[in-house]
């Protein structure tokens, strides 16, 4: 699989959500959007970060991030596993 690779430090200070907010954001508009999952899914991840960042967040939208990054990361690995094969 293509990405990224960094490392990112950070004190006691950073809220993680609001890190994860800004890098799912960062992906949703570099997203070539063919991908059904991967376009709608980022959409969904950033309301329901948002909604976890302002407090208004519950237990249940996290098992919706949990549910909703598995359809990506499979339509991902999918769609690469599909191109890579000879014909």
């Amino acid at each position: 699989m293509l990405g990224t690779r960094s490392v990112q430090l950070f004190d006691e200070t950073t809220c993680v959500v609001r890190v994860v907010l800004r890098w799912i954001k960062f992906y949703e508009h570099e997203s070539c959007g063919k991908c059904t999952p991967c376009r709608e899914g980022s959409w969904w991840v950033v309301q329901l970060l948002e909604q976890l960042e302002q407090g208004e967040g519950s237990e249940a939208d996290l098992d919706k991030l949990l549910d909703i990054c598995s359809n990506i990361t499979g339509a991902r690995s999918a769609r690469w596993a599909t191109r890579s094969r000879p014909r």
